[in-house]
């Protein structure tokens, strides 16, 4: 199998962790963002992840993850009709409303620190692609800005939605580090990679900085969702979960 990613993408994150619990053989191939689309173009995708399993294309994480499950039996989606659809409700909302709120808070800071911002894109690239990454990154970070609407306004409009959902997320657990049966299920998966980029798990399947060399509001930020209900709970899920 074949996995394309931006390995830094916490979407990609939530596929990768998932072929991991089942321990799946798989090659990650990841490209910078906005680099990607030219090796996601010949399969007709514009979005990563994309997994290719012979003939089978997946281009949604969630697929990814539903295929991983199958091939795994890992039993990340629950049996019993009433706790499957709680689960599938659970996910869509992360995958809707958490997924791209956390992507566009986090970028609006990555981007502010070019040294961070190519460390950040470049990890788990080929040799070839890192070498270019300091040429393109005012080029890229335009396009990125424009792709998710990047402003000082809709970082902060992002950061009171991520208050809203994880709040959700905090009260449907009930004191349990778990949403749905008080086991860990899709819906723990898909919250826990979703959130990661507000938390900086020290688990997370591709590079991130070290707390100590994050830019200073950002290390504010992380420390701040770190404290929440949530925030402790993703990284309790990483710590558990994410081997």
């Amino acid at each position: 199998m074949r996995l394309l990613t931006i390995p830094l993408s916490h979407f990609c994150e939530k596929a990768r962790w998932a072929l991991d619990l089942a321990h799946a053989p798989y090659e990650e191939r990841g490209h910078a963002p906005v680099i990607h689309r030219l090796f996601l173009a010949r399969h007709r995708a514009t979005t990563a992840p994309v997994l290719i399993d012979g003939a089978t294309k997946l281009t949604e994480s969630t697929a990814i993850v539903e295929h991983a499950d199958r091939l795994g039996r890992l039993g990340l989606f629950p049996d019993r009709p009433a706790e499957r659809k709680a689960v599938d409700a659970f996910v869509k909302t992360f995958d809707e409303r958490l997924g791209p709120d956390a992507r566009l808070w986090f970028y609006s800071h990555a981007m502010e620190d070019d040294a961070m911002f190519v460390r950040l894109v470049g990890a788990g690239t080929r040799p070839a692609e890192r070498r270019m990454l300091p040429a393109l990154v005012p080029g890229i970070k335009k396009l990125v800005r424009a792709h998710f609407s990047i402003t000082d306004r809709t970082r902060d409009e992002a950061r009171e939605r991520l208050n809203d959902v994880m709040d959700l997320a905090a009260s449907a657990r009930a004191g349990s580090p778990y949403l749905v049966n008080d086991t860990f299920t899709a819906a723990d998966l898909a919250f826990a990679a979703l959130s990661a980029p507000l938390v900086a798990p020290a688990q997370y399947g591709a590079e991130l900085p070290p707390e100590q060399d994050l830019p200073e509001e950002l290390r504010d930020e992380v420390r701040h969702w770190r404290a929440t209900r949530s925030g402790n709970a993703t990284l309790l899920l990483y710590e558990r979960h994410r081997r």
